[in-house]
C-alpha cells in the first residue's frame, strides 16, 4: 500500500479549493467542507463505505490546505486533522497571526498545539539573479495566487485588496512588485531562503514546503537549499 511504501508516513492532503475543482461545484462553504472531511475520516477508518485498501493507519491523519482563519478554526476541532498547509505563506506577521488562531482554537477544542503541524508553502524560485527569479515567478503567481488566497486576511497583511491582484503587472518586475511578491514567495539565493526559513520558524511555523517553480533548474535549486540548510541531499 502507499502507506506501507512510505513507511507509514503517508498523509492525506485536502484543500477546500482542490475539492471545488474536483467536484466542479465552486468553492464549498466552510460548513460543507468540514462535513466532507468528517465523511473522508469515516472512510479511512472503514466505518462507512468500502475500505481504502492502501490506507493502513488506524487513525486518520489529514492535512488541510487553506489560508484563512475561519476554516483553520473549524478544522482544529477535528481530531483527525493533524495540521494545515498554507500556500503562499511567507509573511512572518501573518504566520504569527495564524499560529495564534491555531493555538486558541486547539485549546478551545481540548487539543494540544504539540503534534499539530503548521506548514508554510511559499512559492519559490532559487536563483542568484533576483530579477530572473521574478520573471520565473510571475506566470506562476498570475495563475495561482488569486485562487489560493481568495479574500483571506493574507492579502490585507500584504497591504493589497483582492481586486488589486487583477491589475498587477506580473511581467514587469519593479520595486513595488518585489515588495508584494515577498509576502507570498521567495526569490533569490539559497542562503537567503535558508535565513527566511529560520525567520518564519520563529513565527511558529513548523515546516516549510517549497512551492513552484522552485528554480530555473529545480534539481540544482534543491541541492543548493539543502547545502544552505546543512542537510544531506540524496
Amino acid at each position: 500500500s502507499l502507506a506501507e511504501f512510505a513507511g507509514e508516513r503517508a498523509l492525506i492532503g485536502v484543500s477546500r479549493g482542490a475539492f471545488s475543482e474536483t467536484m466542479g461545484t465552486g468553492r464549498p462553504k466552510v460548513r460543507d467542507f468540514v462535513n466532507y472531511l468528517r465523511t473522508l475520516a469515516d472512510l479511512l477508518c472503514c466505518r462507512t463505505g468500502p475500505c481504502l485498501d492502501w490506507w493502513t493507519r488506524r487513525t486518520p491523519a489529514i492535512l488541510v490546505g487553506t489560508s484563512g482563519p475561519r476554516l483553520i478554526s473549524e478544522v482544529c476541532k477535528l481530531p483527525f486533522v493533524k495540521g494545515v498547509v498554507v500556500d503562499g505563506l511567507w509573511n512572518a506577521d501573518y504566520a504569527r497571526f495564524l499560529v495564534d488562531v491555531i493555538r486558541r482554537s486547539l485549546s478551545e477544542a481540548g487539543r494540544e498545539r504539540e503534534g499539530f503541524e503548521v506548514i508554510a508553502r511559499p512559492f519559490c524560485c532559487i536563483c542568484d539573479d533576483r530579477r530572473r527569479a521574478l520573471e520565473f515567478l510571475g506566470p506562476v503567481l498570475r495563475k495561482y495566487l488569486g485562487e489560493l488566497v481568495g479574500r483571506s486576511p493574507m492579502l490585507s497583511y500584504a497591504g493589497v485588496g483582492p481586486d488589486e491582484l487583477r491589475y498587477v503587472s506580473w511581467d514587469r518586475p519593479d520595486k513595488r512588485l518585489e515588495d508584494l511578491i515577498g509576502n507570498f514567495a521567495f526569490f533569490g539565493p539559497a542562503e537567503d531562503f535558508a535565513e527566511g526559513c529560520r525567520e518564519i520558524a520563529k513565527a511558529g511555523v513548523d515546516h516549510v514546503c517549497m512551492g513552484l517553480p522552485i528554480g530555473p533548474d529545480p534539481r540544482s535549486a534543491l541541492t543548493e537549499v539543502s547545502r544552505a540548510l546543512g542537510l544531506t541531499c540524496k
